[in-house]
């Protein structure tokens, strides 16, 4: 990974050292609800980072209509793995 000096890469691998030891959900506060799991939240901060990588892909995703009149999707959800996200965001 390409980044750009070297106390970006070290305040990196620190953030993801730390999300290594704790889950960015919680029970309580403001986020968004996991589909699967009604108890927790995605935290505010974390579901602001996901929404913005999203954005990044959406128009391919939705298939150039962002507000879901087109109902065919190029793209099936079970495609987007980790390693179609790691090469769009990396």
């Amino acid at each position: 990974m390409n980044l750009y000096s070297d106390e970006t890469r070290h305040g990196f691998e620190h953030t993801l050292g730390w999300l290594n030891r704790w889950a960015c959900s919680r029970s309580y506060g403001l986020g968004t609800r996991i589909p699967w799991d009604p108890e927790f939240l995605v935290e505010s901060l974390s579901d602001s980072t996901i929404y913005m990588a999203y954005y990044t892909v959406a128009h391919f995703l939705h298939n150039e209509d962002m507000y879901g009149a087109n109902k065919t999707h190029p793209i099936k959800p079970e495609e987007m793995t980790d390693d179609v996200w790691e090469f769009h965001l990396l």
